[in-house]
Order: structure tokens, then C-alpha cells, then sequence
């Protein structure tokens, strides 16, 4: 399937709110669980605590632990902050996890612990789906949303078939399977959770594999955070209609082309009167004006962008437009909009109202 932003799943997933960060201090203690062996393993104690450690053991134990950590489906576990006690092993194994582990490097692995933990707490999805692929992909998201880096770069592996391996991926497939990694990342591209930039060749006889590192896309962020499907309230939103926070973004993205490119975009807030409506209920009026968005989304606004917000407000983003148009555009969606109300309500009061905005510094409250 070919998506872009606007027509993207995102109408799909997410709650409607923006990302909130927490300003917590860095320097309280933190709670770390050590790790040497799979019979310690425990999932409750590596939920709750601040992050793993795993203690001076061999490789291989090492790997099989993190193996353990990321298959588990609760992301208080397969997104926990692990750091190696062993500095051999740090060194083998330091793409595949958050540092090494030093007492005198506490307070700089206690804040990191706390970053993660952090973006950790945002996400409201776990990784519960029967799909493989669907969980590894939502689980790959995740991982880079809550890591700062928030790109998926390989590194050489002589131990390797492919002669590179993927951070935190890896650990979920076999040695054998390391080529369905690749593949398996290329499908979130295709769905535009992930961007790969190209970042090597590799000669194999005849053919030539790409190397790609990965970055997560605003679609992959909302995937992360909130799962495949979106409930303000207590109605989902059909495809390509945003949440509150996918078109707030999407205002800004358009602010920053308009200061660019010097030409003019507008918005339009369309809400229904309340008092006019008051002998519906307010499922039945939030239901309303979800069919007022999609009513206009069916007759086909050219270019435009459409936003539904918690509190029942119809947006839509017009990009690079004369004052013309876009004025023809707000009067056509406004009587047609006024025209099906009366017709299907059987009223002759005013049913909704509309405002125009120009996308420029001073933009409106989207809320």
C-alpha cells in the first residue's frame, strides 16, 4: 500500500494530545536490577526497576538475556535500559545496549536510565499482536522513540551472514533469520513509520545489497506511542482525518513551508453552534460533526488536510492558495455543510459556524 502523511494510517492511531515532557531530576537514585543468568531472569522485578545490569558472565549467556529481555511482550520490559558490567562484553555487544556499567559512572547511567524510562512512559501500546512481523515492528518504533538517538544504524559483524547487524532487532531473530531484518524494516518504510537513508553497498558476485540506516518518521511516532488505533472518547477516526496531534504538526510543517517558499496557506475551524443543537446528546453531537468532516472530505476540498480535535472542531489545512480561492473554498464548505445539517435535522437555525485563518506566526489554538 502507497501512503503519504496526510492519508497515512495516522488517522488510525494515536489519542488526541500532545506529548507532555516531565521535567524529573536526573540525580535520584535509581533502582537496578543485576542480571548473570537466565534462571534469575525475573519479568516483574526488570518491569519495575530502573534498568537492567547485566554482570560479568560469557557472551553467549549475555545474548541469550537480551534475547529474553526483548522477545518479553510488556514494553516495561522489552524497552528497559540495559547496561554490561563487563567491559569485554561491553565491548562486544555495546550497539546492543545502553552503556557500561561503572560505579563511578552511576549518576551519568542513572540519568540515562531516567531519559528512557521517561519516553517509556508515554507509549500506551505493548506489543500484543499475533503478527510477528506486526509486533517486531511496532517494538522497533518504540525502541527508537525512547532511545535519543532515534536511528537504527548497522554495524559490521564479521559474525554475520550479511556481514552487518541491527541494534535491539537483532536480538529478536535467529543468526539464520538475519536477513529477514532487512526485509522485514523495508515494510516500514513502505508503511512510513521508518526513512532509510542508504548508507553503504556491498558487492555479493553478482548482486548488490544496500545498506540502510533507519529513522523514525512522524507516523512511526505516533505508532509508537499509541498503537494502531486512535479513540478520542469514544469513536475512532476513518482514514485521513488527523488527530489533535498529527495536525497540530502538520500546521507547523506548514508554517515553516509557507515562511520558506513566501506563499500563503489558510486554515478554516468549523464547529457546530452547540445551543442550536442541545436536544442532542454530546455522543451524538461529537458523531455529528464527524460526519461533517467526512461529508466534506468525500466532495473533494483540492489539497486540503482535515483535523478532528476532542472538542468536536472541524479543521482543515489549506496549503498555497490566493486569498480567492481558498475564500471560495470556505464558502462552498460552509453552505454545503449548513444545506445537509438542515436537511437531515429538519431545522432551519444556524447549525454551524466558521472561521478563516492565514498560516502565519500568530496561528489559532487547535485544540
Amino acid at each position: 500500500m502507497n501512503y503519504t502523511l496526510q492519508n497515512h494510517f495516522l488517522a488510525k492511531i494515536g489519542r488526541l494530545f500532545s506529548r507532555t515532557m516531565t521535567n524529573t531530576p536526573t540525580t535520584k537514585s535509581a533502582s537496578f536490577f543485576f542480571l548473570e543468568s537466565v534462571e534469575q531472569f525475573d519479568i516483574i522485578k526488570i518491569a519495575t526497576a530502573d534498568a537492567v545490569i547485566i554482570g560479568h558472565t560469557d557472551i553467549s549467556t549475555a545474548q541469550a538475556l537480551l534475547k529474553i529481555i526483548r522477545s518479553a511482550n510488556q514494553r516495561m520490559v522489552y524497552l528497559k535500559p540495559v547496561f554490561i558490567a563487563s567491559l569485554a562484553l561491553y565491548e562486544s555487544l555495546k550497539h546492543q545496549v545502553d552503556g557500561w556499567y561503572q560505579p563511578s559512572e552511576i549518576p551519568q547511567l542513572t540519568a540515562t536510565a531516567t531519559s528512557i524510562n521517561l519516553r517509556m512512559k508515554e507509549l500506551t501500546s505493548d506489543a500484543t499482536n499475533r503478527d510477528v512481523k506486526s509486533n517486531v515492528l511496532r517494538k522497533t518504533v518504540q525502541y527508537l522513540y525512547t532511545r535519543q538517538e532515534n536511528s537504527l544504524q548497522p554495524y559490521f559483524s564479521e559474525a554475520s551472514t550479511i556481514n552487518y547487524i541491527y541494534p535491539f532487532v537483532d536480538s529478536l531473530f535467529s543468526e539464520t533469520k538475519r536477513i529477514e531484518v532487512a526485509q522485514l524494516l523495508e515494510i516500514g518504510v513502505v508503511e512510513e513509520w521508518l526513512e532509510q537513508v542508504v548508507i553503504d553497498t556491498i558487492e555479493t558476485g553478482k548482486q548488490t545489497i544496500k545498506i540502510n540506516a533507519f529513522n523514525i518518521t512522524f507516523a512511526g511516532e505516533q505508532l509508537a506511542k499509541f498503537g494502531y488505533y486512535v479513540a478520542p472518547k469514544t469513536i475512532g477516526l476513518p482514514e485521513g482525518v488527523l488527530g489533535l496531534a498529527p495536525f497540530q504538526k502538520l500546521v507547523q510543517q506548514e508554517l515553516v513551508h509557507v515562511q520558506e517558499n513566501q506563499h500563503q496557506s489558510f486554515l478554516l475551524e468549523l464547529g457546530l453552534i452547540q445551543k442550536n443543537l442541545s436536544f442532542l446528546s454530546p455522543k451524538a453531537q461529537e458523531e455529528l460533526a464527524l460526519d461533517c468532516l467526512l461529508y466534506l472530505q468525500k466532495g473533494g476540498v483540492a489539497k486540503a488536510s482535515f483535523g478532528f480535535t476532542p472538542t468536536n472542531q472541524l479543521w482543515l489545512l489549506l496549503p498555497d492558495l490566493s486569498d480567492k480561492v481558498a475564500i471560495a473554498i470556505a464558502e462552498t464548505a460552509f453552505a454545503s455543510l449548513q444545506k445537509m445539517l438542515r436537511e437531515v435535522l429538519d431545522i432551519s437555525q444556524p447549525l454551524i459556524e466558521l472561521n478563516m485563518f492565514r498560516v502565519q506566526e500568530q496561528l489559532p489554538v487547535i485544540e
